[in-house]
């Protein structure tokens, strides 16, 4: 396989600013093409359109061998054609050394570009599919979530971005955001009023006894505040323009986003911040008698979860993650790494059902930055370790 392949396919990717619904439909059209041809037409290529909440198609790639053979295993190449939002010049991929310049470069054109070569490569040796999504970083409930129920491969493997580790675990994560209302009240008497506000930064001191701040990579669960707004503000470009300083909020609200690990269940963080609430509002309705308001003049709101997205577990001693490490020793000279990853990714939704998948995939740099970049070599070693696997993959 020309290296150069591998590069310039991942260049012809970023250049699709795949975060809206029309370029979506271009990007996966543009590599329902490319596989046909490569292909000559020989492997089975179906573009599936799931409905959004919203009516929107989202549109996704599957393609498989046509003829099954059953004495050989079922591998699934799995990945995403979305990205984040950009400015327009970072769809230009720009390369400067050894690095790959562009939204998306990493995560995750350049792992759907090995995906695509792989397939093009093996599809007629062993039963193998590749997958291709549009809703990845925005939850996957209508990509990977629907079509994984319609497929039973015996391994799974993610080619995003891992820095050439093999990652068996990845946390959960669970978005949610908490309401505080008071009866607000003038900045000059604030015995007289709880400041909605307040109530939130003890909400959240409370929250970080369980969810401590980190200043390191561990594999422990953690809470991140995405938003914090309250009392009477309005903004324009990220200015305040005029602001209610002289006013104890009587509203604020704020957005946490949880990674969890395998010890604690979404339903146990949902309890947590649920108990918390409650203790907190217990507190407050004693201030509310003794100052002679109603009962309920202050309230705090745990709102419905957002995003609920399950663990990636799969078992280090499982046969196909060892025969994967047995390829990485042999293409790199060296042992592969085993990794636990902070984030979480549409694999969850093989592994919830069982089985065993991993996120394998290039160094990247600054996703969802402004600088984002892959390093080429490891495009091409990511290419090496799988090329290698799925020439040797076998069942026990």
């Amino acid at each position: 396989m020309d290296d150069n392949r591998l590069v310039e396919l991942t260049k012809q990717l970023i250049e699709y600013p795949s975060y809206h619904f029309q370029s979506s439909i271009r990007v996966v059209n543009f590599l329902d093409s490319y596989l046909l041809d490569e292909t000559d037409r020989d492997a089975e290529i179906d573009l599936i359109n799931n409905l959004d909440g919203s009516g929107q198609n989202i549109p996704c790639l599957y393609a498989k061998n046509k003829e099954e053979m059953p004495e050989k295993p079922t591998v699934l190449l799995l990945g995403h054609l979305d990205v984040v939002p950009a400015d327009t010049p970072q769809f230009t991929p720009c390369i400067n050394g050894s690095r790959l310049y562009g939204r998306g470069a990493g995560d995750m054109k350049a792992g759907v570009a090995v995906a695509t070569q792989l397939f093009i490569e093996h599809y007629k040796e062993l039963n193998l599919q590749l997958l291709m999504t549009t809703d990845e970083e925005t939850g996957g409930k209508y990509g990977t979530k629907i079509v994984s129920k319609m497929l039973n491969p015996d391994f799974v493997i993610t080619l995003e971005p891992s820095d050439l580790k093999i990652c068996t675990k990845q946390k959960g994560a669970l978005a949610i955001e908490i309401e505080a209302h008071g009866p607000g009240g003038h900045a000059s008497r604030p015995w007289k009023s709880t400041n909605a506000v307040d109530i939130l930064i003890d909400m959240y001191n409370r929250l970080r006894e369980f969810f401590p701040d980190l200043d390191t990579e561990l594999w422990t669960n953690t809470m991140n505040v995405g938003a914090i707004v309250g009392g009477t503000v309005k903004a324009e470009k990220d200015r305040i323009l005029f602001g209610g300083a002289n006013i104890i909020a009587a509203k604020a609200s704020m957005k946490l986003d949880l990674r969890l690990t395998d010890n604690m269940s979404h339903t146990e963080a949902i309890n947590i911040i649920k108990k918390n609430a409650a203790d907190i509002g217990y507190k407050l309705k004693g201030r509310s008698d003794s100052l002679g308001l109603i009962d309920n003049c202050y309230k705090i709101l745990v709102n419905e979860p957002s995003v609920i997205a399950d663990h990636l577990i799969t078992s280090e001693k499982d046969t196909f993650v060892r025969q994967l490490m047995e390829s990485y020793r042999f293409c790199l000279g060296e042992e592969a790494e085993l990794y636990s990853g902070p984030s979480a990714s549409d694999a969850r939704f093989f592994s919830k059902r069982g089985i065993p998948t991993v996120v394998f995939g290039p160094i990247s740099v600054n996703q969802h930055g402004e600088n984002e970049y892959v390093e080429i070599p490891s495009i091409i070693d990511t290419y090496r370790v799988l090329d290698t696997f799925l020439s040797t993959v076998k069942r026990d």
